[in-house]
């Protein structure tokens, strides 16, 4: 069993000696720089497109991904409304967050756009550090 024990510790150290090697690998591990996905919604796909090419230009987001149209059904001033939007899915740190979110409210023509975050809690491991590197601090 000692040996066993020693072989697993020995096996551990390998691979976390294997990660630390690469900054975006070390960075992609700890909490705040964890990889998260925007949405965000528009009933006009240039203007989506123009938020978009923005986030990418400066180097906010990695990537972002725009389809639909997609049916909305919500509530907005008490009344239930409906309209046809486009999705745009945002890829970047956690740590850009705050600075995607005032981009997209600088840009955005609604009163109120949708801007929801949700951690990307498995990822293939290069396109993991594709995105810490390709987004900038």
């Amino acid at each position: 069993m000692e040996g066993f024990v020693r072989i697993l510790l020995h096996q551990r150290s390998v691979v976390s000696n294997r990660s630390d090697r690469h900054p975006a690998c070390r960075i992609a591990h700890s909490k705040l720089n964890s990889i998260i996905q925007i949405s965000t919604t528009s009933d006009d796909r240039d203007k989506l497109n123009a938020i978009a090419a923005g986030l990418i230009e400066s180097r906010l987001a990695a990537c972002c991904q725009i389809s639909g149209p997609v049916s909305s059904l919500y509530t907005w001033e008490g009344k239930t409304e409906s309209a046809t939007e486009w999705l745009c899915n945002i890829k970047t740190t956690r740590q850009m967050y705050p600075k995607v979110e005032a981009e997209i409210l600088r840009l955005h023509h609604y009163d109120q756009p949708e801007i929801i975050a949700v951690e990307i809690v498995a990822a293939s491991p290069g396109y993991r550090q594709w995105i810490c590197e390709t987004v900038t601090k």
